[in-house]
């Protein structure tokens, strides 16, 4: 390998995702043709930005998983479904619109710990319970 390239390439984190991905090619692009030079490889160090990295690599046609794999794989509603299609042991969840997550959280609250809990004819749990956007991984937004 002749040379490493590692910058970091920031983009406005206001824009929505479809401006994002526009923005970021141009960015890119620019990037290399003021380095002159092609990528072999996009990689992401930041787990928030594999999406972005596995879209940059599959629009340059590098290696990569596909976009649309990574998607499903950075979204937990979408692989616990899956895992239990699959027969793959998942803890039990259920999907909450986000209009309904205020309802949702203040049930939560009116119920004691010591109590199960049901909510929309799902399965009963018992706590731990634990609320969080489907969408991220980690710590991410967790309630």
């Amino acid at each position: 390998m002749d040379w490493l390239y590692d910058d970091c390439i920031m983009v406005d984190e206001k824009l929505n995702d479809l401006e994002k991905k526009e923005k970021t090619l141009e960015i890119v692009y620019e990037y290399m043709q003021r380095k002159g030079i092609k990528f072999d490889a996009i990689m992401s160090y930041f787990d928030d930005m594999i999406l972005m990295a596995s879209y940059l690599a599959n629009h340059f046609n590098l290696p990569s998983i596909p976009y649309e794999y990574a998607k499903k794989a950075k979204d937990q509603y979408v692989l616990r479904k899956m895992s239990v299609e699959l027969g793959i042991p998942a803890p039990n969840f259920f999907y909450i619109e986000s209009s309904e997550r205020h309802s949702f959280l203040n049930k939560l609250k009116e119920t004691k710990q010591s109590e199960f809990f049901s909510y929309k004819n799902q399965e009963r749990f018992s706590y731990p319970i634990v609320v969080k956007e489907s969408f991220g991984s980690g710590k991410s937004k967790l309630q």
